[in-house]
């Protein structure tokens, strides 16, 4: 759902495109960008001593205050690296004390750090406390959510149970906030997990009210817990239902003229379990067939086309349709000739 790029290396970006703009009537900008880099470059290498000089030399040279608070952090997150916690904690105090609420993305983020000052130097009950009032306090921001999934991370590993009522508990307080979404697919997924039919009842609940709730356009949960609903449908042997679930996750694949569609990993596996229920759950062979045979041309860069095409022929030979079988294998074997299923049929191995 979220990209793994780091502070460091987005903070870099934006210092290399503002030096990009301004680098043609202010070659001072310049200089400051290029010894910025410099001690960030020094800071990934852990020369944590030379960055942090770097970062104190840059601060004296700031002219905006937005750089001399970005320095003050990346000196702060030096310390942290080196163990050096009190000093840490020190400087990122001193800038949340200044802070106040004039910038809730900023605020967030600084709390974000602090709070990590704290579970890095073994003091996790506080750590915990300054993440839940993140959480809590700065939903909307991108560091509201990285402390949730720290929470949940913790709290998941650490009790189960406690943390369903943590889930229960966050959704109510939080159910207008953009968080509200990952509460109810945390508690399916926990539920799910426990692979007993009291858990599918209850994880099914969760994930269905999701799907009430928001659409594809308006969570980005809304397509797993879809995905994970007709999981839970397979499982209690629901399998039109399943089906139904998979159909509608593919109705939001969006074609373009550019790349072909905004695709999401599980398009291409929908696809595929529909034909593997109508094959192996409901017995509908042709039904089966068809669905695999539309599957290449709806998934051209997918690796699983002649797996498709392979399906499709057995589908065909289940429904008696011997010459749709040998059509099938026919063109397994002219479009992916380099295949493990190709090289079964040449030794005349049919059988799925």
């Amino acid at each position: 759902m979220h990209n793994g790029v780091s502070i460091s290396n987005r903070l870099t970006v934006v210092l290399v495109m503002s030096c990009v703009i301004c680098c043609a009537r202010d070659p001072g900008h310049v200089n400051w960008s290029v010894d910025y880099l410099t001690a960030e470059r020094q800071l990934e290498k852990g020369e944590t001593a030379k960055a942090r000089r770097g970062f104190a030399r840059l601060e004296k040279t700031a002219r905006f205050s937005g750089d001399k608070i970005l320095l003050q952090i990346r000196t702060a997150e030096s310390f942290r690296r080196d163990g050096s916690y009190a000093n840490a904690a020190r400087i990122l105090d001193e800038l949340i004390r200044q802070r106040g609420n004039k910038d809730a993305e900023l605020e967030a983020k600084l709390i974000y750090l602090r709070a990590r000052v704290d579970l890095d130097r073994g003091n996790d009950d506080l750590g915990e406390k300054r993440l839940g009032q993140l959480m809590r306090r700065f939903s909307g921001t991108t560091f509201g959510l990285r402390a949730f999934q720290i929470l949940r991370s913790r709290y998941k590993a650490r009790d189960k149970n406690a943390f369903l009522d943590w889930c229960e508990r966050h959704y109510v307080a939080l159910k207008a906030s953009p968080l509200a979404d990952n509460f109810l697919y945390e508690s399916g997924l926990v539920n799910f997990e426990l692979k007993t039919a009291a858990g599918d009842k209850k994880a099914a609940v969760y994930y269905t009210r999701i799907r009430k709730l928001w659409r594809f356009e308006t969570s980005p949960l809304w397509d797993d817990a879809t995905w994970e609903l007709s999981l839970v449908r397979h499982r209690q042997g629901k399998y039109r239902a399943e089906i139904g679930l998979l159909r509608d996750l593919l109705s939001t694949r969006e074609p373009t003229w550019l790349w072909g569609s905004y695709d999401i990993s599980n398009y291409k596996h929908a696809a595929f379990r529909i034909g593997m229920v109508y094959y192996e759950n409901l017995k509908d062979y042709v039904e089966a067939a068809r669905q695999f045979n539309a599957y290449p041309t709806l998934f051209e860069k997918s690796r699983y086309r002649d797996d498709a095409i392979w399906w499709e022929a057995q589908s065909w030979l289940r429904a008696g349709k011997q010459a749709k079988a040998t059509d099938a294998f026919n063109r397994l074997l002219e479009e992916h000739p380099k295949s493990l299923y190709a090289a079964r049929i040449r030794k005349g191995n049919f059988s799925p």
